[in-house]
């Protein structure tokens, strides 16, 4: 396979082919690659960890796996030691001081925050001790809220402002 096409996968999306090597194994993904961090977190691969129906809501798992489902634990566990693979390259590349996880990524996090963290003790020491890891307590509706507030920005930034340009036009 060619460097290019290795690469292909990441366009339009970020963060698509940054490649988790070292959790083991790995799924080939649609740019035909094997390890590819989307292949690996994204909420295909947890219904598939899980042995769930491709169209079935992350949720649901997720709500399974805090009432102690053991099957389930485990698939969201396997999503966290890619996910903390993951992390600790942008960890020691980035140097953030502090990662929110959303979405399905939230959910794995407070399932299995032990196993992202084990990987994470794996970065650098300067940029570890300096990261701060949490879920977002937005949940599964951040997108839509972070959608909402940029469509609502202008009204939220300046409320009257907004309401006598509304009036005067």
């Amino acid at each position: 396979m060619s460097d290019l096409s290795a690469r292909n996968c990441t366009l339009g999306a970020g963060g698509g082919r940054l490649s988790a090597r070292g959790a083991g194994g790995g799924h080939v993904c649609r740019c035909g690659a094997t390890g590819c961090w989307e292949t690996e977190i994204g909420s295909a691969a947890l219904l598939r960890a899980a042995g769930a129906d491709p169209a079935a809501d992350v949720a649901d798992l997720f709500a399974r796996a805090t009432q102690g489902q053991e099957d389930v634990i485990e698939a969201f566990g396997s999503i966290a030691d890619w996910l903390g693979v993951g992390l600790v390259n942008l960890v020691n590349m980035l140097n953030p001081q502090a990662i929110v996880l959303g979405g399905h990524l939230g959910m794995t996090y407070a399932i299995a925050s032990d196993r992202v963290l084990s990987q994470i003790d794996g970065a650098l020491p300067a940029s570890r001790e300096l990261v701060r890891m949490c879920a977002s307590r937005l949940g599964g509706d951040a997108t839509l809220i972070g959608a909402a507030e940029v469509a609502f920005s202008a009204l939220l930034e300046d409320p009257v402002g907004l309401l006598r340009r509304s009036a005067a036009s």
